[in-house]
């Protein structure tokens, strides 16, 4: 899987193209939406014409293509990402904050 592919995938998910269990779900925060983690890496192993993955390999694969990840179990209503709020924005930006200053300190 590249992150091309996993690029396409999300644009699938964004569009509500992308059928996933609806329900809590383990999630991905990607462009300031919550995002199913297994439905959207198989996706993308599928366009690679791989298989599926488990979800922890699904993490681990979404480890290897992305540099930063923010992983939450999440409620979806229906096939489309959950959007976060301002209010989560900050908290997340707080977060990569902290992260930074430990990396540079």
């Amino acid at each position: 899987m590249t992150l091309q592919q996993l690029q396409i995938a999300i644009n699938e998910c964004d569009k509500g193209l992308l059928v996933f269990n609806l329900g809590n779900n383990r999630s991905f925060l990607y462009n300031k939406k919550w995002h199913p983690l297994r439905a959207i890496v198989n996706r993308a192993r599928a366009i690679n014409g791989e298989n599926e993955a488990t979800t922890d390999r699904a993490l681990l694969e979404l480890c290897i293509v992305l540099d930063y990840i923010r992983i939450d179990e999440v409620s979806f209503v229906n096939n489309l990402p959950v959007e976060i709020n301002q209010d989560e924005i900050m908290i997340e930006l707080k977060n990569i904050a902290t992260i930074l200053k430990s990396l540079t300190a």
